[in-house]
């Protein structure tokens, strides 16, 4: 039997809720070649496991069970993408969906033909859910308004984490690329920019002019919900971890890491300052990279 061309990689959580939703979006692709599911689940408190199974019990042939029996965070990414088969691989959270029946199409067409993008990603809606409210809306407007990106326009390493450009329900890479650049020997810090970013040495990207899916911006997210000081730790060690693994030598890298660090330090004065041995730890990244950046 043949592998198929493209592995979707399901990330779950406790989404119970929108799961559902997520796999029938990708069960409705159209294609012409064949495509595996891995469907992920990270030790969820709710029900969201079983409703995998549902799946599972009704289409063995498509989707193949990845249960974690701890949480394991970075590493289940990374885990996910090594058994995949496919030459290709999509991301999907379990709390967003695709829009488009030929969104996966679309994609391994672009990347069939351009060979020297390591991966494409797609413009997509954004759907707030609050108190039972939802509005959608386009993101990127301002990103595409040029005439000469009518088709896509190009992402490289000084662009790649501008807001909402690589959002992972977006993304398909080459995972021969993957695999090239040594991005499984990082599961202990991985995050969507790490990956992005490490997917783009020596290689570009694309954001296809399409709106192809949907994010949900929710107030139980898994990462929007969680703490002010969390979400900029993260966001820093995230940009702290591609400042060593390109060597310190990518200016717009090393810029942004000291951005965050300076975003996260001061929100720990303001909010935490009896964290100071924290504070003290990034105030000490930040004159290093400081440093660095007057050699460059």
């Amino acid at each position: 039997m043949s592998n198929p061309k493209v592995s979707v990689c399901l990330i779950t959580y406790n989404q119970e809720k929108y799961i559902a939703k997520a796999l029938d979006s990708i069960l409705e692709q159209k294609t012409n070649f064949k495509y595996e599911v891995i469907a992920g689940e990270d030790c969820s408190t709710d029900n969201t496991k079983q409703i995998i199974q549902d799946y599972i019990d009704k289409y063995p042939h498509i989707i193949k069970p990845a249960f974690n029996e701890i949480n394991k965070q970075g590493q289940y990414l990374v885990d996910l993408v090594l058994k995949a088969k496919g030459e290709y691989v999509a991301l999907l959270e379990g709390d967003d969906y695709w829009c488009d029946v030929y969104k996966l199409q679309k994609q391994v067409d672009f990347l069939d033909k351009n060979k020297d993008f390591s991966y494409c990603c797609h413009r997509f809606y954004i759907e707030y859910e609050k108190e039972n409210f939802e509005m959608r809306h386009k993101c990127l407007e301002e990103h595409f308004s040029d005439e000469k990106y009518k088709e896509y326009r190009e992402v490289e390493l000084h662009n790649f984490a501008s807001p909402y450009i690589s959002k992972t329900l977006t993304v398909m890479f080459r995972k021969d690329i993957f695999i090239k650049n040594n991005i499984q020997n990082y599961s202990d810090c991985m995050g969507d920019i790490v990956l992005f970013g490490m997917l783009l040495k020596n290689e570009k990207a694309a954001v296809l002019n399409e709106h192809l899916g949907v994010f949900r911006l929710r107030s139980s997210g898994n990462f929007h919900s969680t703490s002010e000081e969390n979400k900029f730790t993260v966001l820093t060690e995230n940009f702290l971890t591609l400042n060593k693994y390109y060597d310190n030598k990518i200016l717009s890298i090393k810029k942004r890491s000291i951005n965050e660090i300076s975003r996260l330090v001061g929100m720990l004065k303001e909010q935490n300052p009896e964290s100071t041995e924290k504070i003290l730890k990034f105030e000490e990244m930040k004159k290093k990279l400081q440093i660095e950046m007057c050699k460059d």
